[in-house]
């Protein structure tokens, strides 16, 4: 196992998930609220820019075709056709949709955020719990990191495709340390087994870990024999988020709520460009006809909340606003092995005169 990442953080997991380069987490200076609207990663502007030319291409091309290519009557039926269509957009659902949609979309979000797992914990756990004096103990810390880090790995496979890309197979993951040859034997024959499959093989991890924990607890090798059960009651935690991740991500947001809002959305676009007035006057005529900011505002505004929506439906994508689970997984790898080597090491209390004791 090596570390990926040498700039990940070291102690709390998730960090650089409630970092936002570039925005002020506080606005008590003059102008720092916007310098997060000039920002163009993960913004507002990346996400509808692609889609705002085609609009304006479209819009322009219909003022083009209103002005120089109807006479006078068929403008007057294209008037009648563009009042008509006026009238129902106000109609659509569309702030209901796009509510309901992208509140259940971010609660899911949250949900999964809040099942993550972390590794610290159980590693940190077992490093207290072992006896420093036990015979193979560097050999059991180092044989727990790896299964625990295992068991993370399979687990967010099945879910992430970041990860999947990382790892495609069992070699890989043997490859880079996470596995030996005769457990990655052990894996693949559990695959064959009736109701045996790549989704199980956390659990198969973590009956190893068991194994393990139960194996130190008959040696003696725990300092007190509640240790057992502490460490027990720390991989069922471990076990228990990544099931729920797993719970979440494989039951989706149903596909008719997404068809129902996404053709909402798109039928207000369709309408909005279609149903805009061509004023008499010249300089109306011109602010109309040649710069949609009207009817153009209110479609992006949202169309962006849809794909705020469409991004939170699966955070361990490749999008930029999705969760990074491979720095997350550099971070599980990077704190393991620091209390790895924390195992065996001992302090030197010196002996200071409580007076003589000050910080600043």
């Amino acid at each position: 196992m090596k570390n990926k990442d040498p700039k990940a953080n070291f102690g709390i997991e998730l960090d650089e998930s409630i970092q936002i380069d570039g925005v002020s987490a506080t606005a008590t200076k003059f102008g720092e609220s916007f310098r997060g609207i000039f920002r163009w990663q993960q913004s507002f502007f990346k996400l509808v820019w692609k889609q705002a030319i085609i609009y304006y291409i479209i819009y322009v091309s219909i003022t083009l075709f209103y002005s120089f290519a109807l006479d006078s009557g068929n403008q007057a039926n294209f008037d009648a056709i563009t009042s008509y269509l006026a009238r129902y957009t106000s109609s659509l659902p569309v702030v209901l949709l796009l509510g309901f949609f992208t509140s259940t979309a971010l609660n899911r979000w949250f949900s999964i955020m809040a099942s993550m797992p972390g590794t610290n914990r159980p590693i940190a756990l077992y490093v207290a719990s072992l006896k420093e004096d036990a015979a193979d103990g560097c050999a059991r810390v180092d044989l727990y990191i790896r299964y625990v880090l295992l068991m993370w790995l399979l687990t967010f496979r099945i879910v992430c495709k970041p990860l999947r890309k990382r790892y495609p197979s069992l070699m890989s993951i043997q490859a880079a340390g996470f596995l030996r040859d005769h457990e990655r034997l052990l894996l693949e024959k559990h695959k064959e087994q009736p109701g045996g499959s790549s989704k199980t093989f956390p659990l198969v991890v973590y009956d190893w870990l068991n194994i393990l924990l139960r194996d130190t607890c008959q040696k003696g090798y725990f300092s007190v024999a509640n240790d057992f059960g502490r460490n027990i009651d720390a991989i069922q935690v471990l076990k228990k988020g990544g099931g729920n991740v797993i719970k979440f991500a494989s039951k989706n947001v149903p596909v008719a709520l997404i068809q129902a809002v996404t053709l909402a959305i798109y039928c207000y676009g369709v309408v909005s460009v279609l149903s805009h007035q061509i004023e008499k006057h010249y300089l109306t005529s011109v602010l109309s006809g040649y710069f949609p900011l009207p009817y153009a505002l209110p479609f992006f505004f949202y169309y962006a909340w849809l794909k705020v929506g469409r991004i939170a439906i699966d955070p361990f994508g490749s999008d930029e606003d999705d969760i990074d689970i491979l720095n997350i997984f550099d971070c599980h790898i990077n704190g393991a092995m620091r209390l790895r080597n924390c195992y065996g090491v001992k302090i030197t209390i010196p002996s200071t005169d409580r007076s003589a004791f000050s910080l600043s």
